[in-house]
């Protein structure tokens, strides 16, 4: 996640549905993966802040917060997410990972002491999950989470959500494949995933969670329609 995505059409659709799979009994723990900005185009689809009749009604209050805070004050950082209480009861990991060892060590360090049984933990990488070519000590690290990473927040007892990006692979295939890791890795019985025309959230919950979590994503999916397609893999 960087500052210069915020506000963009994936986090209309992102922050969406953790209002919709967060609130009692889960609080969300947001684990933004916050890397520095780095100048490119990236996060420049706001355009949907302009056409309120065709955007507004799924998430009314989100909607004019992003449009005020990305239209109105151009100010495009996570912290005003945090200062919104938007995401009720929410905490959050704001820790800059800069490439350093130490940056990433404090940042898993924050997100599995605020992980536990009555927990949905997201991570929010840039990339998503890790890929071979990229080792934990490679300066692009930072964009990537690390299996070893989710499990250990995963073995706090939190379901999870995991930020992914589609890659060049047939995407019924990969989607198919990284399921097969989530229940290999982790154990996990249940994996769900909520799909847009370009990313894709993990949900893995923990088996006391699944029932409520469940109705949840299915609620979202019927609110969100095209936007966000909810399939249990």
């Amino acid at each position: 996640m960087k500052n210069q995505y915020f506000g963009d059409i994936n986090d209309y659709r992102k922050y969406g549905i953790l209002r919709a799979l967060g609130g009692y009994p889960l609080n969300v723990v947001m684990s933004w993966m916050l890397t520095p900005n780095d100048g490119r185009s990236d996060g420049r689809f706001t355009s949907y802040l302009s056409e309120p009749e065709r955007w507004e009604f799924l998430e009314p209050e989100l909607f004019q917060f992003l449009r005020k805070s990305v239209v109105v004050r151009s100010h495009r950082e996570v912290a005003a997410l945090v200062k919104s209480e938007l995401i009720p009861s929410a905490q959050y990991v704001n820790v800059l990972l800069d490439g350093s060892a130490q940056a990433r060590e404090a940042w898993l360090s924050e997100t599995a002491r605020l992980a536990g049984p009555g927990t949905l933990v997201f991570f929010d990488p840039d990339n998503g999950l890790e890929v071979k070519s990229v080792g934990k000590r490679s300066k692009e690290a930072s964009k990537y989470l690390y299996w070893d990473e989710v499990k250990a927040v995963w073995s706090k007892g939190a379901s999870l959500i995991v930020y992914q990006h589609f890659i060049r692979e047939n995407r019924e295939t990969f989607l198919a494949r990284l399921a097969g890791e989530f229940r290999k890795r982790l154990g996990a019985r249940n994996v769900v995933v909520a799909r847009t025309s370009n990313v894709a959230f993990f949900l893995l919950p923990q088996q006391s969670h699944s029932e409520i979590l469940m109705q949840r994503a299915r609620a979202a999916g019927k609110r969100w329609k095209e936007q966000i397609r909810i399939q249990q893999l």
